[in-house]
């Protein structure tokens, strides 16, 4: 019987797989003698491992690839890496990535799934067309990339304790609405289903932030009616904890959560995520202006929209809304005694036509956060202990906030600092210094509705420091070999770095100790299988690479890559490769600089399994093509 496969002649019942279902996706590079090589793509199902096999590995946003299904293979073949010694198969297997995706749709001829454990998630399709072989299908990168735009409102914002008086002066036309502490969303209605998204795009893709998968676990499969195709409402996210609101810290942990994440921490609270309607920016193809169409129209083009999508009813709900002075100061009086249901914030005060204000029971500031300090006690090494702000964009650090942040918020922080530091905060607090730091402040929540602002960003020594100080050596030769243990990241002009040996330590017992920091770039891949190997120089802002061919010492043929980042010049880079070896080293290959435009693109989208100085015509030629396109 072939490794893994149980019936070479069964592919698996697809139908098996759920929406809303997380599982493995793992994806495996296969040097196979007869098939020669390729990618093994193994997606989790109630069977076991459903496959399909492609030259390529994953495409890009908009690209899509060949992928021919194979059969189901054995739940425990996906933690295999090593050689099958003949037969079907034969040749060496390596595990290339491995993920927790998240099937949102399923047919017999098409299978929709999410990356889960990604930031910033990316999306695919499995699909079969009509005209293809048996076992052929398409593998398609669906991620969206265009943003949803949308025109913000800014509120007038008046004191608690005015808000009776100007409920007393309403007009025919206007509205009181219950306003909800959560996270502002756009909700786009499409063909057969809807999207919802942050405001926000992420500072580093530029795409939107999807919050779909979230929301509904899956993708919401509707029959919508053609005249409410590209749809655009406002919505504001919160979260429902039996018959509790859920603070808007632990709603702001939950959507800047990885998906896999915040389903999971959902199914194990009880926490269900919901969506208040509170405006109209597009009815089908039509804009609406609110400063032009009245409160009262858009709200009834609200109520006609959900009315015709009775199955979002359990996640989409418009405001709850006062029409007269009476039912408003009834409205208002249930929140200021914390008697409603879904908030004690405050009400927003639509006039029939023209800008609303709002007006909140809690005094709240903003503030721009611009790093975070460690954690200590049980976040010591797991979370932050809070984040240093500044009272206005890219002004100086005046304190610190340290209360008020989730567990979950803390925790993602910790990972990933830069996917809090730029953005802007709500705090209460008792006060003010006169140094402007707020007295005994707290967190409210993250705005979700204001872009990240720029900051001053770490400089990659910095980055670099701070990397290696995370950095704990393996214990074991076994634990080196496996390579689990603590390394240090450094994220640079788009890469991912992994420092595994930092200067001063060994590689290898029989070496000397290393003169440079040593990692490698995440997501890379090798000539060896695992990924691409950088020595870090001193000077870490220069533009240009040198990409080394190493060789094999004992027979001189090409070994596998390694690059030198933040050398001044080749000379420099040739010294420093040799100096982290041994005296007499015979394993400099030819050394080819590259601009980091050019290091990028060969890194991501060439062969980098073959030695550069040989193909470097070749390599040139496709970088001139990518440009002029």
């Amino acid at each position: 019987m072939p490794v893994g496969i149980p019936d070479r002649s069964y592919l698996g019942q697809l139908a098996k797989l759920t929406p809303g279902q997380l599982a493995d996706l793992v994806i495996q590079r296969h040097i196979a003698d007869r098939a020669g090589e390729h990618y093994d793509w193994r997606l989790e199902g109630p069977e076991g491992l459903y496959s399909w096999a492609s030259r390529k590995p994953m495409p890009a946003p908009g690209q899509k690839i060949l992928a021919v299904q194979q059969p189901l293979h054995s739940r425990e073949y996906k933690d295999f890496e090593g050689e099958i010694p003949e037969g079907y198969g034969k040749g060496r297997v390596q595990k290339h990535f491995q993920s927790k995706l998240l099937f949102t749709k399923v047919s017999p001829h098409a299978i929709h799934f999410t990356i889960a454990d990604a930031r910033y998630p990316e999306r695919f399709v499995l699909i079969k067309p009509p005209k293809f072989g048996d076992k052929d299908w398409l593998l398609l990168n669906t991620t969206p990339t265009e943003p949803l735009p949308y025109a913000k409102v800014r509120y007038t914002k008046i004191p608690a304790e005015d808000v009776e008086s100007k409920l007393r002066q309403m007009q025919a036309g206007d509205s009181v609405e219950a306003k909800v502490d959560g996270a502002s969303s756009l909700i786009k209605i499409l063909k057969d289903g809807v999207e919802v998204t942050s405001y926000r795009t992420s500072s580093e893709t530029g795409r939107p932030i999807i919050h779909t998968e979230r929301v509904f676990h899956r993708y919401p499969r509707l029959e919508v009616p053609k005249e409410l195709v590209g749809t655009v409402l406002k919505g504001e996210l919160y979260g429902v904890q039996g018959d509790k609101v859920i603070p808007p810290s632990e709603l702001g942990g939950l959507l800047n959560a990885t998906i896999a994440n915040s389903i999971q921490a959902q199914k194990a609270k009880g926490i269900k995520l919901k969506d208040m309607v509170y405006d109209i920016q597009r009815l089908g193809n039509k804009d609406i202006d609110w400063r032009e169409v009245p409160r009262e129209e858009r709200r009834r083009m609200i109520q006609d929209v959900l009315r015709k999508l009775p199955d979002l009813a359990d996640t989409l709900h418009p405001t709850e809304a006062a029409t007269t002075p009476e039912e408003a100061r009834k409205l208002w009086e249930a929140i200021r005694t914390g008697k409603h249901p879904l908030t004690r914030e405050g009400v927003v005060f639509w006039p029939a036509t023209g800008r609303p204000w709002k007006g909140k029971l809690l005094d709240e500031r903003d503030v721009h956060i611009v790093g975070t300090f460690p954690g200590s006690g049980k976040y010591a090494d797991r979370g932050i202990g809070g984040f240093i702000y500044a009272l206005e964009p890219g002004g100086p650090p005046v304190g610190k906030v340290g209360t008020g942040l989730s567990d979950m918020l803390r925790e993602q922080a910790y990972k990933d600092p830069q996917a809090v530091i730029g953005r802007i905060a709500r705090i209460r607090a008792q006060g003010q210094f006169p140094s402007g730091a707020y007295r005994a402040p707290a967190l409210i929540s993250l705005h979700e509705d204001y872009p990240t602002q720029k900051v001053a960003k770490v400089t990659m020594r910095q980055q670099i420091a701070r990397a290696v100080r995370r950095v704990q050596p393996p214990k074991s030769k076994a634990q080196a070999d496996a390579g689990n243990y603590r390394k240090g990241l450094v994220r640079f002009h788009g890469f991912e770095i992994m420092i595994e040996t930092p200067a001063g330590q060994l590689r290898q017992p029989e070496w000397p100790p290393l003169k440079n920091h040593y990692g490698y770039f995440r997501r890379s891949l090798g000539k060896d299988g695992d990924q691409v190997d950088v020595f870090l120089g001193p000077d870490p802002d220069v533009e240009v690479v040198y990409v080394v061919d190493q060789k094999d010492p004992q027979t001189g043929k090409f070994d596998e890559h390694k690059c030198m980042l933040g050398f001044r010049s080749l000379k420099e880079a040739r010294e420093a490769y040799q100096a982290n070896y041994s005296p007499g080293w015979k394993g400099l290959g030819a050394i080819v600089p590259l601009t980091m435009d050019q290091f990028k693109f060969w890194l991501s989208d060439f062969d980098t399994t073959k030695p550069l100085a040989k193909h470097l015509d070749h390599f040139l030629e496709r970088y001139a093509r990518r440009r002029k396109s």
